[in-house]
């Protein structure tokens, strides 16, 4: 599209000329604009100017000071021509394509104004309440865009209205995953930051293509369950750069095995990963020590690898100096029995829980009395031992131990407790924050 230049002219008359590349310009005080203008009168970001042709399209961004064309201020973006001042606080800003000098556009053309209405109707959604129905609209304007230069134009529009959205809300449509699904770009995915693709056939082919889009590395949470990648496709997605930008990663139900978890262990780019779900994947002792005593995985706070690998799971836990920062692990229906409970309850990020599941477990009233004498109180809030055997005499350990201080919510259905149990823990000094029992 070539060159894209602003003169700038202050009320003294002191500026410059400005190039710049692409089809946008940021304007504001703050340092991390395109255009930097440092004075008072001009907000952190102050305006966005889009190039198209010999015309330009201005808009504010809810400005202080607002933005001025032809003596009014702009409360919608505006058409401008070549050399059409634009005044942002004490500057007086033109601009022009190429390399500056004089052209011929001025003024509003026909073929702008569909644009001009479609980046209207965009700043109007994106300027309201941060809402799931906000979020509708933005993707039901960008499936009735042309594809075409001013797609790319709203996109990069849309984006930069986005910054401080949570990312939770940026989820990608189902209209726009079928494309997806069957090979065809879509540049409308450079919004989006959340992808939920579960039970979708992706395969390692579709694992593999999947990782060479460029705009996955722009997502924040990455949804995969039960999408039959096995070993192979999580190879595929590790091996790229692709999930770099990942804090939240599900690949549960995948046929993954130890292969697999290797792959994640060793992957430099998930160094950001906070969550983490594994459940239902075939995994057995070395892979899960190779994962769970991965460097790469330190920043985890939240580990699920319910239904994985036995046992083996509590021993993996224990000999791990990597997951300091790990706040919720969810083991639910490994059957580690009282052993693994023994076994886990040395494990160093027990220190650093607040939320443990163990439903399912077999731990019986041995394994209780395993978690309730750990070394040290715990930061416990919440504990899920259902379905775990327990009977009185593990009632009685729970009520009894001093290593539960804070515990708030604590689960205990499809066991053997007596009423006797349960008033044990329901009077219990040692729990004084405990709100929630569940029998």
């Amino acid at each position: 599209m070539g060159g894209f230049t602003i003169l700038v002219r202050d009320r003294e008359g002191e500026g410059g000329r400005f190039v710049f590349e692409g089809r946008s310009v940021r304007v504001g005080r703050s340092a991390d604009n395109d255009l930097v203008l440092p004075r008072r009168r001009v907000s952190d970001r102050h305006a966005v100017i889009f190039r198209k042709g010999r015309r330009f399209i201005v808009v504010d961004l809810v400005s202080t000071q607002g933005t001025w064309v032809g003596g009014r201020r702009i409360s919608q973006p505006t058409v401008v021509g070549e050399g059409d001042p634009v005044e942002i606080g004490d500057f007086s800003l033109s601009c022009h394509a190429g390399d500056g000098g004089e052209g011929e556009a001025r003024g509003l053309s026909s073929d702008l104004v569909p644009t001009q209405e479609r980046l209207g109707a965009l700043r109007d959604a994106l300027y309201g309440e941060r809402t799931e129905g906000a979020w509708a609209r933005v993707c039901a304007l960008f499936d009735e865009w042309p594809e075409d230069d001013d797609l790319a134009l709203g996109l990069d529009y849309a984006d930069r209205l986005l910054v401080g959205w949570p990312d939770d809300l940026r989820r990608a449509p189902e209209l726009w995953k079928k494309p997806l699904l069957t090979g065809r770009p879509n540049p409308r995915f450079s919004i989006v930051r959340r992808l939920d693709l579960n039970y979708h056939f992706l395969g390692a082919a579709g694992a593999a293509a999947l990782a060479r889009m460029a705009w996955m590395a722009q997502l924040s949470a990455l949804s995969l369950r039960t999408a039959y990648l096995g070993d192979e496709g999580v190879e595929a997605l590790t091996a790229t750069s692709c999930l770099r930008g990942l804090r939240a990663l599900d690949l549960s139900h995948n046929e993954i095995g130890d292969r697999g978890a290797g792959s994640i262990a060793a992957c430099a780019h998930l160094e950001g990963l906070e969550r983490l779900t594994l459940d239902a994947n075939p995994l057995r002792g070395p892979g899960v020590l190779t994962l769970v005593g991965s460097s790469h995985l330190r920043g985890l706070r939240h580990l699920d690898l319910s239904n994985t690998s036995g046992r083996e799971l509590a021993t993996a836990l224990a000999a791990s100096t990597q997951l300091a920062s790990l706040e919720t692990l969810r083991l639910t229906d490994n059957a580690i029995g009282a052993d693994g409970a023994h076994i886990l309850a040395l494990a160093a990020c027990m220190k650093t829980l607040t939320a443990l599941h163990l439903s399912r477990n077999r731990i019986g009233d041995e394994g209780v009395m395993a978690l309730t004498s750990a070394p040290q109180p715990t930061r416990l809030t919440h504990l899920d031992l259902s379905h775990n055997e327990i009977g009185d005499a593990g009632a009685q350990a729970l009520a009894r131990s001093p290593q539960l201080p804070l515990l708030t919510h604590l689960d205990l259905t499809q066991n053997r407790l007596s009423p006797r149990g349960i008033q044990a823990i329901a009077n219990s000094p040692f729990l004084p924050r405990l709100d929630t029992l569940r029998v």
